[in-house]
């Protein structure tokens, strides 16, 4: 299997997943939809491991057969990967507890291993965000570790900008939203490399879909609604979604603040209750 065609099976593996998870999240099946999206989460962490097989020890590249998200980040990290992802410890801990619920018995395991540390499972909509944040800081780091735009899944969702695909990568896509212009511009050197690449008699034919998905990717309000959903999520005012990835707090855990009072975590953020 040469190099080539393994990157893209492996680009087009992150992104049906990704299109997955989000097409059952948003038709209010989040609990296979987290699966799904935890399928995305590794593969990316595989995907990279696979390119840049290299840096890990024998021993370790034998994590590319196992299903531990928190340890494919944390040795990936250590390697050198992906330093300029911003995700909590919290958050890789909800991703590995809803992906090990493959089963009822593994059901029966996450809940136990979640409460053990004061957490509880529970799955709200608006989670989805953390989740594309997450997704896509590991889609960018990846790309630019391998230098090829090709390896991109938010080029592959800016080129199925006029399909149903398209729809549902960008459907509630705070995360994908903010970036905007790097994805366009992503896009722009898609079709620089497609008028290197390819049969110039093939330009004139392409240009007037290139044109279109472009000006399809500059209605950043047409983009966050898609009628094939039956939810949306919108996001709070003041948010930044860029680092809800990194804000992000599992629920169900209790802790003392500075100030003495005691706090629990909810999808939201801390509620500080008097102390």
């Amino acid at each position: 299997m040469n190099a080539s065609y393994l990157a893209k099976a492996w680009t087009q593996q992150r992104y049906e997943y990704y299109l997955a998870g989000r097409t059952l999240w948003f038709h209010n099946q989040m609990q296979p939809g987290a699966l799904m999206l935890a399928y995305a989460v590794e593969a990316h962490l595989k995907h990279s491991m696979n390119v840049h097989s290299s840096l890990f020890s024998p021993k370790l590249k034998k994590l590319i057969y196992k299903h531990d998200i928190p340890t494919l980040f944390e040795r990936s990290r250590e390697a050198g990967l992906f330093s300029d992802v911003e995700v909590s410890g919290d958050l890789l801990l909800f991703v590995q507890d809803n992906f090990h619920r493959r089963y009822p018995s593994q059901t029966q395991e996450a809940a136990r291993n979640a409460t053990s540390r004061g957490h509880a499972l529970a799955m709200a909509p608006d989670l989805i965000h953390a989740y594309d944040d997450f997704i896509l800081q590991l889609d960018w780091s990846l790309y630019r570790s391998i230098n090829d735009i090709r390896a991109s899944v938010a080029l592959m969702g800016a080129k199925g900008v006029k399909s149903l695909g398209g729809h549902l990568f960008f459907h509630s896509n705070y995360a994908a939203i903010d970036q905007l212009t790097d994805i366009q511009r992503l896009l722009d050197e898609g079709w620089k490399l497609f008028l290197k690449e390819k049969d110039e008699r093939l330009h004139a034919l392409n240009k007037p879909e290139y044109l279109e998905r472009r000006a399809r990717l500059s209605g950043a309000n047409t983009l966050l609604v898609a009628e094939h959903h039956l939810i949306s999520v919108p996001r709070p005012p003041n948010t930044t979604f860029r680092v809800s990835a990194k804000a992000f707090i599992y629920p169900g855990r209790y802790y003392e603040t500075s100030h003495g009072s005691v706090s629990i975590a909810t999808f939201g953020g801390p509620i500080i209750l008097p102390g």
